[in-house]
């Protein structure tokens, strides 16, 4: 595209468009400004929901040891509480709110 942008801007110096030449640079800047402003702000949408991740667990079993999310391992059964974001994808196996 760059290139293309050259071209465009050479030839119409060269045939003495300047006005032509300006605004050809004029639009190239501002789709890089707005490209530039798109990328930013999915960048911190992404980072604005990777931010809600939890980052532990609690096992069930035993004492319901809470565990990094990186530690749980298919087949394990978590505890859940009302109102805690669940760390990973599963099954609700029981529920204690009447809806399984």
């Amino acid at each position: 595209i760059n290139a293309l942008l050259l071209v465009a801007v050479v030839a119409a110096l060269a045939i003495g468009e300047y006005q032509e030449a300006a605004l050809v640079v004029t639009l190239f800047a501002l789709a890089n400004w707005l490209e530039q402003r798109a990328l930013n702000r999915s960048r911190a949408t992404i980072n604005a929901t990777a931010s809600l991740r939890p980052e532990t667990a609690v096992r069930r079993g035993g004492l319901g040891e809470e565990i990094t999310v990186d530690e749980v391992k298919v087949g394990d059964v978590l505890i859940v509480k009302h109102g805690e974001k669940v760390p990973v994808d599963g099954v609700v196996v029981s529920s204690g709110s009447g809806t399984a």
